[in-house]
């Protein structure tokens, strides 16, 4: 995973010093410490990994197969996946030519993820009127808000001081008066944030 991040991070950035200060910045967050201590069968490391592959590789099968492995690790990457829908959007149209129009039109990649997201869902329904596996909601499950005193709080300390790097991107956003494309990255990180707290 680290590895695939420093290089996506060199791509990114083009620039060796800043792929490393990020790959630093990520190990000291629930992200990347993830991969030591959760040891006991949540597996959250497994769908991180599968996630920074369909970021890395730009093969449809490839990607297939990394959202699909991603997803059937752990139900939230398919919320996070929309983040990576949008991570292929910016590097086909880069920043300053990407709208609305583009990010919501359908192309190979647009594609794969539709059919990853096709299949899961269809798979999981039968499976679940089937077989009756289905997650449990609520007190019974593992999902629901059972702790609320802990969301504030947990909020502001999953990205520690990498909430600093929201800064430049909220600046280059006003810069280009992308503020559609603020409130969807916004819809995404809510969409994947909210979710993710409300694991008990």
């Amino acid at each position: 995973f680290f590895y695939f991040l420093l290089l996506l991070a060199e791509r990114l950035f083009q620039d060796k010093t800043s792929a490393l200060l990020l790959l630093l910045s990520v190990l000291g967050i629930y992200l990347g410490k993830s991969f030591f201590w959760d040891l006991q069968g949540w597996f959250d490391g497994i769908a991180f990994f599968f996630l920074i592959m369909a970021m890395y590789y730009r093969s449809p099968p490839i990607q297939f197969l990394c959202l699909s492995i991603a997803f059937w690790t752990d139900e939230r990457a398919i919320l996070a996946s929309g983040l990576i829908w949008c991570w292929w959007k910016i590097q086909h149209y880069q920043t300053e030519n990407l709208n609305f129009k583009n990010l919501v039109q359908i192309d190979r990649v647009s594609l794969t993820f539709i059919i990853a997201w096709a299949s899961y869902l269809d798979l999981r329904f039968w499976l679940g009127n089937t077989f009756e596996m289905e997650t449990p909601m609520g007190d019974a499950g593992a999902f629901g808000f059972q702790r609320w005193e802990g969301i504030i709080p947990a909020l502001f300390t999953a990205l520690e001081g990498v909430w600093l790097l929201f800064i430049p991107i909220f600046l280059g956003i006003k810069t280009h008066r992308s503020f559609w494309f603020l409130g969807a990255l916004l819809l995404g990180f809510l969409s994947v944030i909210i979710p993710a707290l409300t694991v008990a």
